[in-house]
């Protein structure tokens, strides 16, 4: 009985010990993660899509295409607005974007 406690007892420790060395062998794999600064851009709303969730804004002599989606933040002035008061043809806004994606939209609040 002592012996083949022994035995059992051997046979766990050493395949604790593979088990160990293996998993210290195995190739480490890190991931890194890619951080994406945010520009901004100023101009005025040359067209607005709201079913495809997108706009156009004149910048000089370009134009400049946005994606907006649930996150997208809308103010005028310094107060926080909703897409359609901030999403007007003619609009002077800011737009706070990154690879294409609005995460802000700050519309020139009109005058009283």
């Amino acid at each position: 009985m002592i012996r083949s406690t022994f035995t059992l007892a051997t046979i766990a420790a050493l395949s604790g010990l593979t088990f160990t060395a293996q998993a210290a062998a195995a190739p480490r794999v890190e991931t890194a993660s890619i951080a994406v600064a945010a520009e901004s851009v100023e101009g005025k709303i040359a067209s607005v899509d709201l079913e495809n969730k997108t706009f156009e804004i004149e910048v000089g002599d370009r134009s400049q295409t946005f994606k907006t989606d649930e996150t997208t933040k809308y103010y005028l002035g310094d107060k926080i607005s909703t897409r359609e008061e901030v999403l007007k043809v003619g609009k002077k806004v800011t737009v706070t974007y990154s690879e294409g994606l609005a995460s802000r939209v700050d519309g020139e609040a009109e005058s009283a």
